[in-house]
């Protein structure tokens, strides 16, 4: 398993803490969400891993060792836009993370690789049904490709639908104009992380230290069966023919 899935399931599990004596003798917590960041120069690789992403996607062709050396403690991969099997082989030889299939038209021999997660871009105008049947691929998580401008409530229930459907962990890609207000509402909805651009980094990685605790997704909902007209007096009638029988018993 790479680093990658070792680091979604440890988020997971983090935020599924016991409360009590257990919770304080564990290790510290992750940061709440994920935080890869999109970098196509050595330069910004370098920057965006300084100012706290735990990893970096950069375009696919770009010169592997220099990104593998570039990256020394955290997770890194490329991101496919065309190719398959051959090209991913590239990048675990190299030892890469991770590969984001940024196109359902990628070769469907991408997947007989085996060393490196995969992650598969997906958006809103996907039908349903082939939404659904990504539940059956060996993926390690979905990234949903978020629009540019405000986050609405059609924007979340996208997000909804495609957590729904999809059944796997979820990142986000954020658009350029994407500002950290956001993180609180994706967090609650359900997604593991974000991908921004490389000079989006700072801000982010900040957004997510302040992040507020988690909001419940629904408040529970209590059956209250209605008790039978006179079910106390009954109970009393009861009790008295009780007490009744116990004395002509003892008489």
């Amino acid at each position: 398993m790479s680093k990658f899935s070792d680091r979604l399931k440890d988020g997971a599990r983090d935020q599924a803490r016991p409360m009590g004596f257990a919770a304080a003798v564990q290790t510290p917590p992750r940061p709440a969400l994920l935080l890869l960041a999109r970098a196509q120069t050595a330069a910004a690789i370098k920057a965006a891993l300084a100012a706290g992403a735990e990893g970096v996607l950069a375009p696919a062709g770009a010169a592997l060792k220099p990104l593998k050396d570039g990256v020394k403690e955290g997770m890194w991969g490329v991101i496919l836009e065309t190719g398959g099997k051959a090209e991913i082989e590239q990048l675990e030889e190299a030892g890469g993370h991770m590969v984001l299939l940024q196109s359902t038209t990628i070769q469907a021999d991408a997947f007989q690789a085996d060393q490196a997660d995969k992650l598969l871009a997906v958006d809103s105008a996907m039908a349903d049904i082939s939404l659904r049947a990504i539940e059956r691929l060996p993926i390690a998580a979905t990234v949903i490709s978020l629009a540019s401008g405000a986050f609405t409530i059609e924007s979340l229930l996208d997000v909804h639908r495609l957590l729904g459907l999809t059944q796997k962990p979820a990142l986000a890609a954020l658009p350029k104009d994407a500002d950290p207000s956001v993180l609180a509402v994706l967090r609650d909805a359900g997604v593991r992380g974000v991908l921004v651009n490389s000079a989006q980094v700072q801000a982010f990685v900040q957004g997510i230290k302040d992040l507020p605790p988690p909001k419940k997704s629904h408040d529970r909902m209590e059956a209250v069966l209605p008790q039978p007209s006179g079910g106390a007096s009954s109970h009393e009638d009861d009790e008295e023919e009780g007490r009744a029988s116990r004395a002509s018993a003892v008489g």
